[in-house]
């Protein structure tokens, strides 16, 4: 298993526990702390595309599918709180803004850098 599936993966696997009545029930305490665990996971996914693109490449399908599932449909969109909406966006963002993931231009036949 990739770690961006993994990564995935765990908080897929959060989420659909923090909104689970049974979380809730245990206290506050506990969905604080889930929440600021997903956010890490977000925060370290962002921090690879922002520090390391290429390495990224491999994660960007995934993370896309990953941010747009939660983000867009309503199976996900139940599960959202508004921090993890935020970094989602945001990681859509890193990646459509990436200067490393921009073609080249061409100007007249050669490669303009």
């Amino acid at each position: 298993m990739h770690y961006s599936n993994a990564n995935n993966y765990s908080i897929t696997l959060l989420l659909f526990c923090f909104s689970g009545k049974s979380l809730r029930i245990k206290g506050p305490n506990l969905v604080e702390l889930c929440e600021k665990f997903i956010i890490h996971l977000t925060k370290v996914l962002l921090a690879v595309l922002e520090h390391h693109p290429f390495s990224y490449v491999d994660m960007i399908q995934p993370s896309l599918q990953f941010s747009v599932f939660y983000v867009f449909t309503p199976t996900g969109r139940s599960l959202l709180f508004e921090r993890f909406t935020i970094q989602c966006f945001n990681l859509i963002k890193g990646i459509l803004l990436c200067a490393e993931y921009k073609p080249a231009k061409v100007v007249e036949g050669k490669l303009k850098c």
